[in-house]
């Protein structure tokens, strides 16, 4: 089936070289994409990337995480692990969580973005526990390194006293007691560490953090060696770069605010950045204005995510 594929792929690469025109869709994606990088078509590669991205879901996601990472796809990676951050606590039950590598396994869970269910910590911990117990023989030997990685000061201490400790794989492990004694002392003093505290037991008491999904970066205009017109705004969760409507014309070094929820841009050479700040906050919600360099150059639904500009109101010149 595979090398059916490959065929196929191979057929529409040879196609789009010649007509710059290709059809993605879910049987072929994966086969098109090892093609067009074995055959360095990287934006064929990415645009298939992007594809894969649009289709992740929880039965998926584990495979397409692998997948990104034999194939170098660092934005579909990416996009993988926050989906996994974000919907762990639907995947500690799913097999495919299982195969994953010790690296891979210990990476996720040592992120302070993922996010736990009810159960916090505790989901973190069955999960590891889950994994050692699928291949013991092999993965035993990965204990107190995976253990260390478990926010246990968030685990209850009767928790601690009648499952961890009465693991036993841990209990067989005397670097898996020493960790769960670091872990005690945490909860003796109730979470307050000494200045004195190792760097493992304030990892224990360290919270996750939830992912920031919505808080975009925008660049605007800047100098490739000219002034250019580019807006480009940037996805830190995805690692994605967008490209947003053009300046009206060429831009380098201009000031730029947020007013409104809409990010305003202005030459340095005619407004100085410091009082085009406050000439635009004085005139906020006024039709005129006296300086015609002001672009509006996009609109935020909220002061963190960026709505990018329509056709109608593109970079809006304001009188």
């Amino acid at each position: 089936m595979y090398t059916i594929y490959t065929v196929h792929a191979l057929r529409q690469l040879i196609d789009f070289i010649y007509t710059g025109q290709l059809t993605i869709n879910s049987n072929l994606s994966h086969a098109l994409l090892t093609t067009a990088s074995m055959l360095q078509l990287n934006s064929v590669k990415d645009a298939c990337a992007n594809f894969l991205i649009d289709t992740i879901t929880l039965g998926n996601v584990i495979s397409l995480l692998d997948f990104a990472c034999i194939y170098n796809c660092t934005q579909l990676a990416a996009s993988a692990r926050n989906y996994i951050y974000k919907n762990f606590s639907h995947l500690v039950d799913c097999d495919e969580l299982l195969t994953l590598d010790f690296e891979r396994l210990c990476s996720l869970i040592s992120d302070d973005r993922l996010v736990c269910g009810e159960c916090g910590e505790e989901e973190v911990y069955r999960t590891v526990i889950r994994w050692i117990q699928a291949a013991p023989e092999e993965r035993k030997q990965y204990t107190p390194k995976l253990l260390s990685q478990v926010r246990l000061g968030f685990c209850s201490a009767d928790f601690l006293t009648e499952t961890v400790f009465n693991e036993p794989v841990i209990k067989n492990q005397q670097e898996c007691k020493d960790i769960l004694l670091e872990a005690s002392k945490v909860h003796l003093r109730r979470g307050r560490l000494s200045p004195s505290a190792s760097s493992i037991r304030e990892r224990f008491v360290r919270p996750r953090q939830q992912i920031e999904s919505n808080k975009i970066v925008i660049v605007v205009g800047g100098q490739a060696p000219k002034a250019i017109h580019n807006v480009d705004a940037y996805d830190p969760t995805t690692m994605q770069w967008s490209s947003l409507s053009p300046l009206s014309q060429r831009r380098c070094r201009c000031g730029v605010a947020l007013i409104d929820r809409y990010i305003y841009a202005a030459p340095p050479k005619e407004i100085p950045f410091a009082s085009f700040q406050n000439k635009v906050i004085e005139i906020t919600g006024i039709s005129h204005i006296a300086c015609k360099e002001i672009e509006k150059c996009a609109y935020l639904e909220n002061q963190q995510h960026i709505a990018y500009p329509k056709s109608q109101f593109k970079y809006e010149v304001l009188f």
